[in-house]
């Protein structure tokens, strides 16, 4: 009897060591992940509407990127038309985004645009807590190649990836005195993207002549 007593025992410490072990790694997994809330806001004549991952847009269409970083980020925002990509927000790039707070671009009152001179275009956003200075060298040069972004963006969105077992569905608060100088509404529509390392969030737009 004694020794069934002290395997049963000895069987039961096992199971909660295996336990903690998964929770510490499960922990461990989420402290790894980065969040954002990231969105585009297209406005086509009176109408706005918030962008899919993939989007057929009217040329002259407008559009407005916003961000909130659940944690300190830099942020990049790159466009690219085909032909030539570009780093909308490079004179921001190397000030640290304080989290909770909603940053919009190119302005709160001011909107890209789609001039139709491409098929397609794509935004892709960025948001690391740490910089990236593979971005922000590429896009030191004057023109930078479309195959060396092409490649740096395939290797970013694999670094990101993350299983949906790692995801987290917890909510993360818009820093309250940024939401009161803030009236617009569309940020409260925003979802929540996670990452492992940083978030990278593409947006792909057909565009119609």
């Amino acid at each position: 009897m004694h020794r069934t007593v002290s395997c049963s025992h000895l069987g039961t410490a096992l199971l909660l060591g295996v336990c903690v072990c998964i929770q510490l790694i499960a922990s461990a997994a989420a402290q790894d992940l980065v969040r954002a809330k990231v969105g585009i806001q297209i406005r086509s004549g009176e109408q706005t509407a918030p962008a899919k991952a993939t989007e057929t847009v009217k040329a002259g269409a407008f559009l407005r990127v916003y961000v909130i970083p659940e944690d300190d980020a830099y942020i990049y925002i790159v466009h690219n038309d085909g032909k030539t990509p570009t780093l909308l927000n490079a004179q921001d790039t190397k000030t640290k985004v304080p989290k909770g707070v909603p940053v919009v671009f190119p302005a709160p009152e001011q909107f890209y645009q789609i001039d139709g001179t491409s098929d397609k275009e794509s935004i892709t956003v960025i948001c690391s807590p740490t910089e990236i200075s593979e971005v922000a060298n590429l896009f030191s040069m004057a023109n930078a190649p479309q195959k060396n972004w092409l490649s740096l963006e395939k290797e970013l969105i694999e670094k990101g990836r993350i299983n949906l077992a790692q995801t987290l569905d917890k909510p993360f608060q818009i820093a309250g005195n940024v939401r009161s100088a803030h009236a617009d509404p569309f940020i409260d529509t925003l979802p929540i993207f996670s990452g492992k390392t940083f978030v990278v969030k593409k947006y792909d737009f057909q565009v119609q002549k």
